[in-house]
Parts: C-alpha cells; sequence; structure tokens
C-alpha cells in the first residue's frame, strides 16, 4: 500500500507541475517555437504532456462540445482510407444451432448481396464451436453508406452478436 501511495502523490505532482508550465505558456506551442530549452532537460515524457493535455481538454473539437459525432460520422475513416468502387469484408457472427445454421449464413449473404448489388461477392464460413457461426463477405461498395447499410441490415438480424 505504501509504494502505491508514493506513486500516486508522485503522479499528481507531476500534474500539478506540468499545468503550472501550461499556465505560463500559449495553449498550442509548436516545438520549434518553444523556448530555448535543452533537449533532455525535461522530466516529463512527451507522451505523458500529451495525455495530459488530453485530459485538459485541449485537443477537444471546435464547436458545439454538446454534438455527438460518433454517429454522425460513421465510417468517414473508410470514406478517406478507401477509393470506391472498394473492396470490403463484412464479418459478422451469429448464434446457431446446427438446424438453423444454413438458414443464417443464407440470410446474411442474401442481405450482403442485396445492399452492394455485388453478385460475384465471395463468402467464408467458420462454425465457432457448436453455438456460433462466423460469416465473412467480401464485396466490393460503391460507398461508406454502403458499408453503413450492410451493417444496419445484419444488426436487425436476431442471430447476430457481432458484426465488424
Amino acid at each position: 500500500m505504501n509504494g502505491n501511495w508514493m506513486i500516486l502523490v508522485s503522479l499528481a505532482l507531476r500534474v500539478f507541475s506540468y499545468t503550472t508550465q501550461l499556465q505560463r505558456r500559449p495553449k498550442f506551442v509548436l516545438r520549434s517555437q518553444e523556448s530555448s530549452e535543452e533537449e533532455g532537460t525535461s522530466t516529463m515524457t512527451d507522451r505523458f504532456k500529451f495525455q495530459v493535455n488530453a485530459l485538459l481538454g485541449m485537443y477537444d473539437p471546435i464547436g458545439d462540445p454538446e454534438q455527438d459525432t460518433e454517429h454522425s460520422t460513421a465510417h468517414n475513416l473508410a470514406g478517406a482510407l478507401l477509393q470506391f468502387p472498394a473492396p470490403f469484408t463484412f464479418t459478422v457472427v451469429g448464434r446457431t444451432v446446427e438446424e438453423n445454421r444454413n438458414e443464417y449464413i443464407e440470410l446474411v449473404q442474401r442481405i450482403v448481396r442485396a445492399e452492394t448489388g455485388d453478385d460475384a461477392m465471395a463468402c467464408d464460413v467458420v462454425p465457432r464451436g457448436s453455438q456460433f457461426t462466423k460469416v465473412t463477405c467480401t464485396a466490393t461498395v460503391d460507398s461508406t453508406a454502403v458499408i453503413s447499410s450492410v451493417h444496419e441490415a445484419l444488426e436487425v438480424l436476431e442471430a447476430t452478436v457481432m458484426k465488424f
């Protein structure tokens, strides 16, 4: 217990020391604009400084802080990384038993084919024990909206446990 207490006090002192340093200089300072502090003289690592700045809210987006961007920006990263049309792999895991496994597989394939319009898609099925089935379908998509619509359609399935 004594060792943990000392670590906690040490961390609190480092945070206090760093926040005091932040109050003395501009909020966003480029490394090249910093005062002539020699490299290595600071006892705090850059990683620690980034974490403290994040906790202080210095990297929060400008604008309405109440606006929820988690769902409104769905698949923005995919849109930035992919050049459409592009192949995209949809993976879904469903709770199945031996009797309804084939029905679930066909239903997933039908949804992906209907949403993407790709008749040449490739699917791979891997049973995960006796109760789960993993279906992976690679299809050509035209936009991030197609990716979203496939995920939404797969989510509606009662047997679906995970989708990604």
